[in-house]
């Protein structure tokens, strides 16, 4: 089964797609008055939504999966780009909306096949630069109260503070990886 698109690096792999149904709208305030017609003044364009049905099989990822990082990706806030398979980046969205219907089980529970709706609203492709750039600040600050704790723990014990901080932040160093400004805006912007 090839990939139709992926939404911010979850694959979407489709028997088929039911429908994509793109909304454009332009929003018009309205000012009443005492003659016949209403003054209306241009507020300007409400961002573009999509609405995506498809089919996932057992057959070729595992659908309760897909549902699981597509959640994951909801409750992140940040705008995920939406890219065909063709290699066109559509925009960058935020999930509005997961629904699914399963439609059919095996004996033992197992989905086999589920119907998906997602509903995408176009959202600011800087924001998720932004939102990779905040994890990429909590991660120094972590290891900056890393280091900090490792001077407290130095005057306690009678150490050195500067060899104390190296060793803390060696030690936060090998738990997890703290990305540059650069390395989180390559993570966020494939």
């Amino acid at each position: 089964m090839k990939t139709f698109a992926t939404l911010g690096g979850v694959k979407l792999e489709l028997a088929t797609v039911d429908g994509i149904t793109e909304t454009l709208q332009w929003e018009y305030k309205a000012q009443e008055t005492v003659a016949d017609v209403a003054a209306i003044q241009f507020a300007g364009a409400k961002p573009r939504t999509l609405d995506i049905k498809a089919l996932l099989m057992a057959a070729w990822c595992v659908p309760e999966d897909r549902h699981k990082e597509l959640k994951e990706k909801a409750k992140k806030i940040a705008p995920l780009p939406l890219i065909l398979a063709n290699g066109a980046l559509l925009g960058y969205f935020v999930i509005t909306e997961l629904q699914q219907n399963w439609l059919q089980t095996d004996q033992d529970g197992n989905i086999i096949a589920v119907e998906l709706a997602i509903k995408l609203m176009e959202g600011d492709s800087t924001a998720s630069a932004s939102a990779a750039s905040a994890d990429a600040a909590t991660a120094q600050a972590k290891a900056a109260s890393t280091a900090a704790n490792g001077v407290k723990s130095a005057k306690t014990a009678g150490k050195n503070p500067v060899q104390s901080i190296r060793e803390s932040i060696q030690t936060a160093q090998k738990g997890a990886h703290i990305p540059t400004a650069d390395e989180a805006l390559r993570k966020a912007i494939p």
